[in-house]
């Protein structure tokens, strides 16, 4: 291999990760998926063929680096999306409106062959692409933009990473595994719900808190679902966290059992919603049904921004929050059994009549096929009537498939607007069906009545609320987890209000549009301090909903002993190492741990190293206190704060940005420093926020206060124990992580600690002049003794 070419299965420096593939020919915009590109399923429901088994371990040699390469890409989402745009922008051609450059179906080949050569993988590593392809298209011209393509291209590689690293059987990715625990000892069966093809679901209570629960339970025995496949919907019920989808709780097993614990929702579902308002007088109308469906759209528009597709729409499907109020009822979305992740293989299936032509043709889900199951729920809400089922079934399942496929059905009843939208949505072409962004945006949902709630008390009362800790914040988020939240209409819609994208997470930006005609600026931005999203970062709904929650107790210490006492499970009044454990199991707080261990928070929490944990030494650690009461330095710091860090290779302070804080140990890393901790003292003397450095006189400002802070090429004197004299020589190498320093007299080795200050001092620092520690040098050269003993000193 020649010495200027990069080595085999890795990009040149500053290459992209692919290379351009050769053009095919071109094809048009808007057309539909070619039948030839997916599998045919005549009937649905019907098993895919077992895929074949990937063998990655057998990858050639020459794809190594370019794999280490890439997956170390996807641990830095930023600049493997920058990467994405370098390609994306090499490989488009100009194929949508107005010239635009785009992928269309026909193109993702070249850019499959070319990943699976670099990493000489098979191809279906990366997943089914042509279904995948349809479920990022968004606009209806059938062809992938920039943001699109680069959500697809994420989205491969991710299948490649999940598929070189798969979990181990049983796994819940969110955890460490299924915890093994007694549903006897942690909850009383209120009475048996349901059962259906999966398990059996059952009203339960809460043995610790009291707080009602829905508790299924799957078996282990005979030929039902694999625990991969019971808990795909956990593990996407504990991803997605949204107002209008389903909550769950908690996932456990026993020797005989999976059980999964869900939010309980006491209205019943959609197929009795409308007979149920009337019984209670409500006049139900299209503004009701308008009220109700649009919080339908939203939790479907949530799922595909975090692509998942629901598959299996429909009334039984959506549930009602409670009994007590059928004026406006909050309505949830529920069942992801069936739903399909973007990146994954259509698994087809569903329910027939609300299922659209594709499944029926090709198995395959996308975005609009959710779309047409919402317009089958709109058609038979509205009327009566379901559009493509015959009332006496007649004909069976291929009536039905018929109908489907080719009946445009007229809605006899509706106004105007409904009649419209619900022949948009029913389309055959699933490109000529609108996205749940433009369904939203129809004129027939302005008649939902829409109210201001900036002047919430609960918000109000966080404007004058401090800042709190990244851990409080996460123990706040967790225990919300674990309420109920359905019934909090007012608080729902207030998060629905502010989330303006609707992707789950509030910004500052978000809020300061959303109050800034309401409130003045000074209070917005108090609210966006108190929320902690005054740095760049986005607040969840469970951190939301437990700021606002939280709020209503008038004490911290109070909200603090609340959740110090609901986890002391012994109630002993004290948590022991696992009731720690247990806190740290949380998924807020395991962001928050950052991978380290349960033991790691238990030894911070434990202050006095009695192997448990008074609410004192609760209270100080969720506070980031230290025993004398004071706060440790690194709290002070949040990730995107502007500072300075003193370089000691330049002797300058440096202009920088926090990029990430460990509250845990005190620690901080820094924009020009990556990778490396600064904690301790050297919080103290190496850092100081950027308003601090300008009091002091900015980045020039004298250097802190800790040691000389040598630089490399500096002058200075080395103390020679051999000779008891300073020696002249330069610094030739600094360790700025630790604040070792090497000279030209000492080679390969370090100075360090108290040695900085013992054996080496600044030229110009109080000692003996330069004249004469040359004069002693010449004395020692004369005599030879310098040369003999150079390597001893």
């Amino acid at each position: 291999m020649r010495d200027n070419q990069p080595p085999p299965g890795r990009p040149a420096p500053g290459q992209p990760l692919l290379a351009q593939p050769a053009r095919v020919a071109q094809g048009q915009p808007g057309q539909a998926p070619p039948q030839q590109q997916v599998p045919a399923r005549p009937v649905p429901g019907q098993p895919s063929p077992p895929a074949a088994a990937l063998d990655l371990g057998a990858a050639l040699p020459g794809s190594t680096q370019f794999r280490n390469e890439l997956v170390g890409l996807l641990r830095r989402p930023e600049e493997l999306e920058e990467n994405i745009r370098m390609n994306f922008r090499q490989i488009a051609q100009p194929a949508g409106r107005q010239g635009r450059k785009a992928l269309r179906p026909q193109d993702m080949d070249p850019v499959v062959k070319c990943l699976s050569e670099k990493l000489h993988v098979p191809r279906d590593v990366f997943g089914e692409i042509h279904q995948m392809f349809w479920r990022f298209e968004v606009t209806g011209e059938g062809v992938l933009y920039e943001d699109e393509a680069i959500r697809l291209i994420t989205c491969m590689l991710h299948q490649y990473r999940d598929a070189l690293m798969p979990p181990p059987p049983g796994h819940v990715k969110l955890g460490d595994g299924i915890k093994h625990a007694s549903v006897q000892e942690l909850y009383a069966v209120v009475k048996e719900l349901g059962r259906g093809g999966q398990g059996i679901a059952y009203l339960a209570k809460s043995k610790l808190s009291g707080q009602e629960v829905v508790l299924k339970t799957y078996t282990k025995k005979g030929q039902q679902a694999s625990v991969e496949e019971i808990t795909q919907e956990f593990e996407l019920l504990m991803r997605l966290k949204h107002p209008k989808i389903a909550r769950v709780f908690d996932i456990f097993q026993d020797w005989e059992n999976i059980h999964i614990v869900q939010e309980p929702y006491f209205g019943g579902d959609l197929t009795t919603a409308v007979a149920k308002s009337l019984d209670a007088g409500v006049k139900v109308d299209e503004r009701w049904l308008a009220h109700v469906m649009h919080q339908v759209c939203l939790g479907v528009q949530f799922l595909h921004n975090n692509g998942v597709v629901h598959s299996d729409l429909k009334e039984a499907n959506v549930m009602v929050a409670d009994a007590t109020n059928w004026q406006q009822p909050q309505v949830i979305v529920i069942d992801f059994g069936l739903a399909n992740k973007f990146c994954s293989k259509s698994r087809g299936g569903g329910t027939p009549g609300y299922m659209p032509p594709e499944v029926w043709d090709h198995g395959l889900w996308t975005p609009r096929g959710d779309m047409f199951s919402i317009g089958v729920m709109l058609f038979t809400m509205r009327t009566g009537q379901a559009p493509f089922t015959p009332p006496d079934l007649k004909g069976g399942l291929e009536e039905v498939a018929k109908r489907t496929r080719f009946d445009q059905p007229k809605m006899a009843l509706g106004s105007p607007d409904i009649q419209q939208l619900v022949h948009s949505m029913l389309k055959k072409p699933l490109l000529e069906r609108p996205t749940l962004a433009q369904a939203i945006e129809d004129p027939w949902f302005a008649m939902e009545m829409h109210v201001d709630h900036s002047c919430t008390e609960e918000l109000v009362r966080l404007v004058g609320r401090s800042e709190r800790t990244d851990m409080y914040r996460a123990l706040l988020a967790d225990i919300t987890a674990r309420q109920n939240l359905a019934q909090l209409r007012e608080l729902n819609d207030l998060f629905l209000s502010l989330d303006a994208n609707n992707d789950g997470l509030i910004s500052a930006e978000e809020l300061r549009e959303a109050l800034g005609k309401a409130w003045s600026s000074a209070d917005v931005e108090k609210l966006i301090k108190a929320l902690g999203v005054n740095t760049g970062g986005e607040v969840s709904y469970d951190e939301f909903i437990g700021e606002l929650l939280a709020a209503k107790y008038p004490e911290e210490s109070m909200l603090l002993q609340r959740i110090f006492t609901a986890s002391d499970t012994d109630h002993t009044g004290y948590l022991n190492a696992k009731e720690v454990a247990e806190l740290a199991r949380g998924p807020a707080m395991e962001r928050f741990l950052g991978g380290r261990s349960p033991e790691a928070l238990m030894q911070l929490m434990d202050a006095d190293r009695d192997g448990r944990v008074s609410f004192d030494e609760f209270r100080r650690a969720v506070h980031n206190e230290t025993l004398k009461g004071r706060l440790h330095p690194g709290v002070k710091y949040r990730v995107g704060k502007a500072a300075q860090y003193w370089s000691r290779s330049h002797g300058a302070w440096i202009d920088c940005t926090v990029t990430a804080v460990d509250e845990l140990h005190g620690a901080v890393q820094v924009s020009c420093k990556p990778d490396f901790w600064i904690q301790g003292e050297d919080l103290q003397s190496l850092l100081r926020p950027l308003a601090d450095a300008a009091a002091a006189g900015g980045r020039h400002a004298s250097q802190p206060q800790r040691g000389p802070g040598y630089r490399k090429g500096q002058e200075v004197l080395l103390w020679s124990t051999s000779f008891n004299a300073w020696l002249p020589c330069r610094v030739t190498a600094v360790d700025e992580s630790t604040g070792s320093v090497q000279v030209d007299q000492k080679p390969h080795y370090w100075f360090h600690g108290k040695e900085l200050s013992t054996r080496l001092r600044p030229m110009d620092a109080q000692g003996p002049g330069r004249g004469a520690v040359k004069a002693a040098v010449a004395r020692q050269v004369l005599s030879g003794a310098f040369l003999l003993h150079q390597q001893s000193t």
